[in-house]
């Protein structure tokens, strides 16, 4: 079985104005926000988003919410 990748959205912050609220500390920085708009995971730096583990972690995740 083939993983595939999940599909994130991108944000620009030219002004800073996320950074400064979510406290980003490294780029490229990915949370994982529930709807209502809970943060539930932060991976700070690049992550292979398709390899078993990472699956896996974002699974775990998710199903614990």
């Amino acid at each position: 079985m083939q993983r595939v990748a999940p599909q994130f959205h991108t944000l620009l912050d030219p002004d800073g104005g996320v950074r400064n609220r979510y406290a980003v500390r490294g780029l490229p920085t990915t949370y994982l926000i529930r709807s209502n708009g809970h943060i539930i995971g932060r991976m700070i730096g690049e992550r292979d988003w398709s390899s078993p583990a990472m699956h896996e972690m974002v699974q775990l995740l998710v199903a614990n919410e």
